[in-house]
């Protein structure tokens, strides 16, 4: 990857530069994460070093609007969510983490 080695925000929001949704509608999403995850605006990036792969690229703007999303593993597969025993993660954070994904979506919507 172009980062390797590289500490990475905590999200990545990717809109291909603005040609797979509009620079607005990721800045408002961004903000959402923000919020919703009680995060520095720096902890979440818009495409550095994700700017969205093959979905966004073919279908972006094609007619909606697409964003990519790329959540750090720290939130999931680092101690004490992540178990390196048996290689289990915790169930009830992930369970967290969907909840706050949700609240993010609905506070991005209305």
């Amino acid at each position: 990857s172009p980062d390797k080695g590289m500490k990475r925000p905590l999200f990545c929001l990717g809109n291909r530069f603005g040609n797979a949704a509009h620079n607005d509608i990721i800045e408002k999403l961004k903000l959402s994460f923000v919020e919703i995850f009680n995060l520095d605006e720096k902890q979440v990036a818009i495409n550095e070093p994700f700017a969205g792969g093959f979905i966004t690229r073919n279908y972006g703007n094609n007619p909606l609007p697409w964003i990519q999303v790329e959540m750090n593993r720290s939130f999931y597969l680092a101690a004490p969510f992540f178990n390196s025993d048996n290689l289990t993660v915790n169930e009830k954070r992930l369970a967290e983490l969907k909840d706050k994904f949700y609240q993010t979506l609905q506070n991005f919507f209305s």
